[in-house]
């Protein structure tokens, strides 16, 4: 089975005006909840891979190294993220979410994100 140019073309439209609805969803969300964008990425990551360095996450978001920094930050002093230094590199940090941190994401992100959510755990059993 080939697939012409019109094809692909119109594939990639269809893709695109997705990923602008899907964006467009995840910023009215965050806004409606109170919530940065920075904020909500870093509580959805950390609902998904429990600990994860700074430097992970903006790998992972793409969203630029001060804003995360300032997230993690922000929810530190909110409670709802502590810092551990790593053992054997002291310039490495994890973060984890609190218990509080916990409720908090389950209540502001994880209501919105549980597909994709569920989709990241099944693609990690294959």
């Amino acid at each position: 089975m080939s697939i012409t140019k019109d094809e692909v073309q119109a594939l990639t439209s269809r893709l695109d005006l997705l990923i602008a609805k899907g964006a467009r969803e995840y910023k009215d969300w965050n806004q409606k909840h109170g919530l940065t964008d920075y904020r909500s990425v870093i509580l959805y990551e950390l609902l998904l891979h429990t600990r994860l360095t700074q430097k992970q996450i903006v790998e992972r978001t793409n969203l630029p190294k001060q804003s995360i920094n300032k997230g993690i930050l922000q929810l530190r002093d909110e409670g709802y993220l502590t810092l551990e230094q790593d053992e054997k590199d002291n310039r490495v940090k994890y973060c984890f979410l609190t218990e509080e941190g916990e409720e908090y994401a389950r209540v502001k992100i994880q209501p919105f994100s549980l597909p994709a959510m569920r989709m990241h755990r099944w693609h990690a059993l294959i």
